[in-house]
C-alpha cells in the first residue's frame, strides 16, 4: 500500500510484522528491535528510495528480517564516502536471513 504501516503483523516473534513495499521495508527504523517478515519481492526503484542520495542504511538493527525467499530489488547508494552502507548499515545481534539483495 505504499505507506510504511505495513500489511500486518505485531512485530513480535509469533506474528512480525509484514513488509509488502519499500515504505514497510523502511518504517523498520521505527522499531529496530522488532520482527519482520518479507510478504513480496521489494523494489526500491521508486522516489524518493531512487533520488538523491538514495536509500539510508537502517543501522543498529537488533531485530530480525524473514525474506521469506523474496527479493529486495533496484537497492541505490549515491554519492556517499561514510562507513556501514547497504541496506543496513549496522546490526547488533539480528537475524537476517532468507532473502536476496
Amino acid at each position: 500500500m505504499a505507506n510504511g504501516n505495513f500489511a500486518g503483523g505485531e512485530g513480535t516473534e509469533r506474528n512480525p510484522y509484514l513488509i509488502e513495499d519499500a515504505f514497510d521495508l523502511d518504517a523498520i527504523r521505527n522499531d529496530l528491535n522488532a520482527h519482520y517478515k518479507l510478504i513480496r519481492n521489494i523494489n526500491l526503484d521508486i522516489p524518493p528510495f531512487n533520488e538523491g542520495k538514495g536509500w539510508e542504511p537502517i543501522n543498529d538493527f537488533s531485530g530480525t528480517l524473514d525474506g521469506n525467499m523474496y527479493y529486495i530489488y533496484k537497492l541505490y547508494i549515491n554519492g556517499t564516502s561514510a562507513n556501514n552502507i547497504g541496506l543496513f548499515g549496522s546490526t547488533q545481534g539480528a537475524i537476517i536471513e532468507n532473502v536476496a539483495l
